[in-house]
This record gives C-alpha cells, structure tokens and sequence, in this order.
C-alpha cells in the first residue's frame, strides 16, 4: 500500500517534470495588453433551486437502487430521507445560497 507522503513525492515530481517540459512561449503585446484588464464576462442563468434539486435526486436514484442490490438500505426509504435533505435545504440555506446566486 503507498503512504501519503510516497504518494504525494511522486505527484510532486511528477509535476515538476511535466512543467520542465512545457515550453515557454513568448507573449505579443497585444496579448500583454489584454491581460492587463480582464473583460467583464455576462452571468450565466442560475436555474430554479427546486429543478436543481430534483436533477440532484433523479441522478441518486441508480446509486440507491444499486445498493439496495447490494444488500443496503431499501430503496424507498434511501429516496425518502435524500427527499427529505433535499426539501429541508429548499427550505433553509439552500434558499439564502440561491437569492445570492441571483442577486
């Protein structure tokens, strides 16, 4: 088994190796002077919470149904304590996150 700090040396001279071999190139100056002030970009649309929230459930569905397979908790009752987190965090920080989101 590897220990984190084997791991973590060879992450690190891995990346030091990939950086020695990406060449440098020269900038223009007409890039230069578009790096100096970034353009404003428009915001993206932020889709009602609700439909997020049902996306987030629909896509926990096939990992519940697998485990239930496996031997774990039914999946009535997986989907209906996912539903409940979902409705509780509609109704509480989920929707403070969203008003800031738009606003």
């Amino acid at each position: 088994m590897i220990t984190c700090d084997v791991f973590l040396t060879s992450l690190t001279m891995l990346r030091t190796s990939l950086i020695r071999q990406t060449p440098m190139r020269a900038r223009s100056s007409s890039t230069a002077s578009s790096t100096t002030r970034p353009k404003r970009r428009g915001r993206l649309p932020v889709p009602p919470l609700r439909q997020t929230l049902d996306k987030y459930l629909q896509s926990l569905e096939p990992f519940l149904l697998e485990d239930e397979r496996r031997g774990g908790t039914s999946f009535t009752s997986a989907y209906a304590l996912r539903r409940k987190w979902a409705d509780e965090f509609e109704t509480g920080i989920g929707k403070i996150l969203q008003e800031r989101l738009i606003g």
